[in-house]
């Protein structure tokens, strides 16, 4: 949905769906984490997402991608 990004709706909706895949198909956050950083990337270029609010999106994947890393070390 590239024409509005909503946060904090969006990242908690992120949130859920790394929590998911995390759980059940972690094999899967890698490509869920590049396809919705790249959709974001297009948002910014298009002008429907600040560049501030990409931060706060890829801070939140950074945060979430370590957790996951330390959850997997385990």
């Amino acid at each position: 949905h590239l024409d509005r990004f909503h946060l904090p709706a969006d990242l908690d909706t992120v949130s859920a769906h790394l929590a998911a895949l995390e759980e059940f198909a972690p094999e899967f956050v890698p490509l869920y984490t590049v396809s919705a950083l790249e959709t974001a990337r297009v948002a910014v270029s298009r002008g429907s997402l600040p560049r501030e609010r990409y931060a706060e999106l890829l801070a939140a994947f950074r945060t979430a991608l370590r957790a996951g890393k330390k959850g997997a070390k385990k």
